[in-house]
């Protein structure tokens, strides 16, 4: 008689929202929802339309273990979270002539004729240009340290013949 087991695998850390290449997370944007590696955090932290996000640190909160097995308290997006500036509604579209973010009385007002789009169409091409720049940031990355081993290596080689020349003289 043949049994059968079943083998459970242990889920795949959740990687940073922003880079989606490391699972060394240690932060967490509360509107974004999203989990974050401290390069990726000092970035988001610095993008003028989530300078009032709140940014904590999981590893002091429950929000670690979450992270640790995979799972998300949450799927939404910032999109449906950015007031604006002047009536406090929620925006609804960005601006691409005046680069802001508009809600429906602004656009009425004052961004009538002026090229808008979606702000999740927005997001998502800032997301994917973060993404694109921090792939050349790693390649560039690796580079150097590949660079400075050569580097290490070639000074070595040299104060090893440079020893073996002063000892000869």
């Amino acid at each position: 008689m043949a049994s059968s087991t079943t083998v459970r695998r242990a889920p795949a850390p959740k990687p940073c929202g922003i880079c989606e290449k490391t699972a060394n997370i240690n932060w967490k944007c509360d509107q974004c929802n999203w989990y974050l590696c401290n390069p990726c955090k000092k970035v988001h932290v610095m993008v003028d339309t989530v300078t009032e996000h709140t940014i904590i640190d999981i590893r002091t909160t429950g929000a670690l273990k979450d992270v640790e097995v995979g799972q998300e308290t949450g799927t939404s997006f910032i999109t449906d979270n950015i007031p604006c500036s002047k009536h406090k509604n929620m925006n609804s579209m960005f601006c691409q002539t005046c680069e802001q973010f508009v809600c429906p009385e602004c656009i009425a007002d004052f961004h009538e004729g002026h090229a808008l789009d979606p702000i999740n169409k927005i997001c998502e091409e800032k997301l994917n240009t973060l993404k694109d720049h921090g792939v050349r940031v790693s390649q560039d990355l690796f580079n150097c340290q590949t660079k400075i081993k050569e580097l290490e290596t070639a000074e070595n080689e040299q104060n090893l013949k440079y020893k073996g020349y002063s000892r000869a003289n």
